[in-house]
């Protein structure tokens, strides 16, 4: 393999490899570069994947707080509407609760025929002093109308003891 070849007296001598096997190796080397290449092909497009799913993860964990808010908002907004919904419904029941109170004492019903789940005696809830104004008024109403009042309330109580469906009330005596 190694050949000696003549050097001048003050040199030392030269050392070189035959031709077949610096060929050898230098294709060895390439085959080696093109290995190295390929894994480097590789690894570049396994980054490139790994980084777009570090990307993906990042957006979607993003939306996903962004949901989070959205929803916990929504939700405060939701609880805040349904109070208001609640608060006006109170009202609305204080308001109806409170309009009988100055009627009703200014109408004489006569109690219908027991029935054995129903109360006994007339309802006479205090008088609010805002319909005291309209009490006379009532009263009028109420005389003039041929019992008309006494026919509508029956029906009402009879609707809500199961003896007749609720609905609008039939035309004509009952």
């Amino acid at each position: 393999m190694e050949s000696e070849i003549a050097v001048p007296p003050n040199e030392q001598p030269v050392r070189g490899y035959q031709r077949a096997a610096v060929e050898e190796f230098l294709a060895a080397a390439e085959a080696e570069r093109a290995r190295l290449n390929a894994l480097i092909a590789e690894a570049n497009d396994r980054a490139a994947r790994a980084r777009a799913a570090v990307g993906m993860h990042h957006v979607m964990v993003s939306m996903l707080l962004e949901t989070q808010e959205e929803l916990a908002r929504r939700r405060t907004e939701a609880d805040q509407r349904a109070a208001e919904i609640l608060a006006a419904a109170e009202a609305e029941a204080l308001a109806i609760e409170r309009a009988p109170a100055a009627i009703a004492p200014a109408m004489t019903v006569s109690p219908p025929t027991p029935v054995a789940s129903a109360p006994t005696g007339v309802y006479e809830p205090p008088a609010a002093p805002e319909f005291a104004a309209m009490a006379p008024r009532l009263q009028s109403d109420t005389r003039d109308d041929d019992g008309e009042a006494d026919r509508f309330f029956e029906f009402l109580r009879r609707a809500l003891h199961d003896e007749e469906p609720l609905g609008p009330r039939p035309e004509g005596p009952t």
